[in-house]
């Protein structure tokens, strides 16, 4: 573990600068094509529509074919990688900002331990959201697992939101206070 340390004091902000361009890579192959819906629909993504509105398939996309199916599917599949570097990239700049924080009281110790159980649980999350989905791709599916999708995706968002504003907290304070020790630097 110690090891491991080392390694995010001494690379931490190269590893996370690295891990968000693959994420924004990732990202942009795990978002569904807006075009296989219908135009003016009610819905700004494949996915969405397919969560609140399954049944009718048939009318919210252009066409509802095989083709149509197996480039949800090959989204959902990239989406499974990215679900392996979002929670990451934030759990690491959980831990910086942690890191940071603890050496500086702002927030209590423990918080930022709660914090960095948030990126794996909006993970968690994310997976359940990704195999209803699957589900849904390939045939009808109970309104019970529509609500578990609905409460995953929401779940995640939350999650992964308040993680986020804990780094960036702990961001924002680390520029604060070298900004400030910068100012009060004596002029030579």
């Amino acid at each position: 573990m110690g090891q491991l340390h080392n390694i995010i004091n001494d690379y931490g902000g190269r590893i996370l600068i690295a891990l968000i361009v693959v994420g924004l890579f990732l990202g942009r192959k795990a978002k569904a094509n807006p075009e296989l819906l219908v135009e003016g629909g009610r819905y700004n993504g494949p996915f969405p529509a397919l969560e609140r509105e399954p049944e009718a398939k048939e009318q919210l996309f252009k066409s509802w074919d095989e083709d149509t199916r197996n480039q949800l599917r090959r989204t959902l599949l990239w989406d499974f990688l990215f679900i392996l570097i979002y929670p990451t990239s934030t759990a690491l700049a959980c831990f910086m900002a942690k890191r940071f924080l603890d050496t500086h009281p702002v927030l209590p110790f423990t918080v930022g331990l709660w914090i960095l159980l948030l990126p794996p649980a909006a993970a968690l999350f994310d997976v359940i959201e990704n195999l209803i989905l699957w589900r849904i791709i390939n045939g009808p599916i109970s309104n019970r697992w529509l609500t578990i999708a609905r409460f995953s995706t929401a779940s995640k968002f939350t999650l992964i939101g308040i993680a986020s504003i804990y780094a960036a907290i702990g961001a924002l304070a680390w520029v604060c206070l070298h900004w400030l020790s910068f100012l009060n630097r004596p002029l030579t």
